[in-house]
């Protein structure tokens, strides 16, 4: 920066390990006051200042989706006949499908912020978040989170640990 500063991309603060989010950050030349600089589900990356103070940096957007595929078909007819079950603006990890498949559910960034969303494998309704702001009980033994049923009661997440 003109002023002697510097702007970088950093991964700090992103809510899912891989692939994170990078934002801008800027930090003045002796290391103080470091600063995010911009925000939300788009990394950027790469930035470059003018020497009149005008920045310029790449921006990455990133998405990743659940698709469901057939497997007694020839590969071609397989992938043709694929349907895809999200519709998510930000990454997907870990889907894991209930016993019975009529459940899917998934960790996502979608919005901004990591939550755990449910969606009905017959793709009649939208995905629905179902937990958020996971946390561990003091003595380590439980998780617990804001679940979106009952209006966000915070509720022990049973059988995780």
């Amino acid at each position: 920066m003109p002023d002697g500063g510097l702007v970088y991309s950093s991964s700090a603060g992103s809510t899912l390990p891989y692939p994170p989010a990078f934002n801008l950050r800027r930090v003045d030349g002796d290391g103080s006051n470091d600063a995010q600089i911009t925000f939300g589900d788009l990394s950027f990356v790469e930035p470059d200042v003018h020497a009149s103070g005008r920045l310029v940096a790449c921006r990455i957007r990133s998405e990743s989706d659940i698709w469901k595929y057939g497997v007694g078909g020839t590969p071609a007819e397989n992938m043709r006949d694929a349907v895809r079950v999200t519709r998510q603006t930000g990454h997907i990890q870990v889907p894991s499908v209930s016993p019975d498949g009529s459940q899917l559910v998934y960790l996502s960034d979608n919005g901004g912020h990591a939550n755990l969303w449910v969606a009905i494998t017959d793709f009649g309704e939208e995905p629905t978040i179902i937990a958020r702001q996971v946390a561990w009980s003091p003595d380590s033994r439980h998780l617990y989170a804001a679940v979106s049923k009952n209006g966000g009661d915070v509720v022990m997440l049973d059988g995780l640990v």
